[in-house]
């Protein structure tokens, strides 16, 4: 990215450019590994072998590492936050949760998720938005003054003192680590330039603003430890592995305890890092990292797009649809035991009385979700719920395509092929008295159609028991629907009939485990595990998920402990 890309700014506010440029130095030279001081030196590589490896042989595809002795953390990109994370960590930050990224450019989606480091490049218009995001709170944040800085506004005998506390302390927060010497003495510069020409308030304003669009408060910037780990390889510093943990396991800045220990040095082994995660984990506030993660991967922001004609829906389902998925994911893997088995077979669900008329569902009676008991012969787990089923729908009918190739690579990580170019995506919805089922088999009969279909019909139509918005019906067209079908391509092939038989199959899967794993790998590290490296840390964590029986907070832990999350490689260039 260019420097004009990442730094536009106002031309009435020399101080603030000045502030600006800073950081973008900063980043420049961090990028490189020439920066000096830039974050503290004395951490001590973590010890052992591998990350969580613990020997375990790498998997047997083509191309893979033949031993996993050699710390290999696979590509370490450099990660913007998301706009969700630069709301949680303004929060945290400021106490400020007004959600300003509401503002800003939306996100790319990158192999399902929003955070994949691959399509989170910075726009000119990105830049200016977090400029006006970074004004605005700090403008907000000087409305209170003697709070924020700790100290009284007043006495103007000992505000340069205050100030130069509050950079310290304030910018050590929202950098994740302590200043270096030179970036203190560049903020101080800013200040004193600022509160030289509009008075002291005015100059923690500028300050402030300068930080909250600084390359090290937007970015999660990591150099290492100049003592390598192994070739080409560094060790994170007990700060960056405090900012690693914080954000995986919270979606946000670490907090006190978390810093205190770094800067402490008790994030230099294992053991500390391990007791770390585990105080992360049994907090509350993970519970928004779980439901970020699953809200991705089954695609429930579909629904807020799906414009359905279907008689009696409504745009007051949708958030209903996404309370009761979150509900589900919240009971199966907080209070139900953790296991994808239970999300996926899971006999209830949760509704109010509104959502539950909706499916023909007798129980709720008011505004408030209630557990509901599923009739088993119609629905079981996440796969049957109607957000799901519409988000993965058209609007006028359903689509065994969609639902389909939403299982093969949601599920299984196993896309189908492409389409051949010129195919006629119409042929088969011509006659509009053909059942959906119907048409699929017009499809599948056209040789340039079944290449692909063949993979994802089959599947999909196992959900015809639903109609587009995932309400139950046995007739189509006035015909009997059949929910017939086929798994093939995984290790529980067969044929099935329903969705609920569906679930029951995959729920048994090994294949469904490795891919849930694969999907975590990508939304915890940013990154798709394509690399050569990854064979040991992606071994290591299908490995311990499998030994956990699908336990899905300790795959967040099996998470922490690899390779891939306590080093990063040597970019190209770089000084070892």
């Amino acid at each position: 990215m260019t420097r004009a890309e990442l730094l536009p700014w106002r031309e009435s506010v020399p101080a603030l450019r000045w502030g600006i440029w800073f950081g973008f130095a900063l980043l420049s030279a961090g990028c490189q590994g020439n920066i000096e001081g830039a974050l503290p030196t004395t951490a001590q590589p973590i010890p052992g072998a591998s990350g969580g490896g613990g020997g375990a042989s790498p998997p047997s595809t083509g191309g893979q590492p033949t031993t996993c002795a050699a710390p290999a953390p696979g590509p370490s990109p450099l990660r913007r936050l998301t706009h969700r994370e630069y709301d949680n960590t303004t929060r945290d930050l400021l106490g400020d949760a007004n959600h300003l990224s509401s503002q800003f450019s939306r996100e790319e989606l990158f192999l399902g998720f929003d955070n994949n480091a691959t399509a989170r490049g910075t726009t000119t218009l990105l830049a200016e938005q977090y400029m006006s995001a970074a004004e605005t709170l700090a403008a907000n944040a000087v409305k209170n003054l003697r709070p924020l800085t700790g100290c009284n506004p007043d006495d103007a005998a000992g505000r340069d003192a205050c100030a130069n506390g509050f950079i310290d302390r304030f910018g050590a927060k929202a950098f994740r680590a302590p200043l270096a010497d030179a970036e203190r003495t560049r903020l101080t510069t800013l200040y004193a330039s600022a509160s030289s020409a509009w008075g002291f308030t005015k100059g923690i304003e500028l300050t402030m603003a300068a930080i909250l669009q600084s390359p090290r408060y937007l970015y999660r910037v990591e150099f290492g430890t100049a003592a390598p780990a192994a070739p080409n390889v560094k060790a994170l510093t007990p700060f960056e592995l405090a900012s690693r943990l914080s954000y995986l396991l919270w979606g946000s800045m670490p907090d006190q305890p978390l810093l205190d220990a770094a800067g402490a040095g008790q994030l230099t082994t294992r053991e500390q890092l391990a007791t770390q995660a585990r105080r992360l984990l049994a907090s509350d506030r993970c519970h928004y990292v779980m439901t970020d993660f699953h809200r991705q991967w089954l695609g429930l922001d579909l629904i807020d797009g799906f414009d359905s004609v279907a008689d009696g829906f409504s745009n007051d389902l949708r958030p209903l649809m996404r309370q009761e998925t979150t509900q589900l994911v919240e009971a199966a893997i907080w209070q139900g035991g953790g296991k994808l088995s239970t999300l996926l077979t899971a006999p209830f669900s949760f509704m109010n009385a509104r959502l539950a008329s909706f499916y023909g569902v007798s129980g709720p009676s008011g505004d408030s979700f209630e557990k509901v008991a599923l009739d088993q012969q119609e629905r079981l787990g996440i796969l049957t719920q109607g957000g799901i089923l519409a988000a993965h729908s058209h609007a006028a009918k359903t689509s065994p395509v969609l639902r389909g190739k939403f299982v093969r690579e949601q599920l299984l990580c196993n896309p189908p092929p492409p389409p051949p170019p010129g195919v006629d995506f119409t042929v088969a919805e011509k006659d509009s008295s053909l059942t959906v089922r119907e048409q699929s088999e017009i499809h599948r009969a056209d040789a340039a159609c079944a290449a692909c279909h063949r993979f994802m019909d089959p599947l999909g139509l196992a959900f015809e028991g639903f109609d587009a918005v995932g309400r139950y019906r046995t007739l189509e067209n006035g015909k009997p629907v059949a929910t017939s079908g086929e798994l093939s391509g995984s290790d529980v092939d067969g044929t099935i009939d329903g969705p609920t038989e569906l679930a029951q199959k995959l729920a048994t899967s090994t294949q469904v485990k490795s891919c849930v794993v694969r999907q975590w790998f990508r939304y915890a590290y940013a990154r798709d595990e394509v690399s050569e490296q990854d064979g040991c840390n992606v071994a290591s964590l299908e490995s311990n998920f499998a030994s956990s029986d699908g336990n899905i907070p300790e795959l967040l832990f099996a998470l922490t402990q690899t390779d891939a999350f306590q080093y990063r490689s040597v970019a190209a260039g770089e000084t070892p």
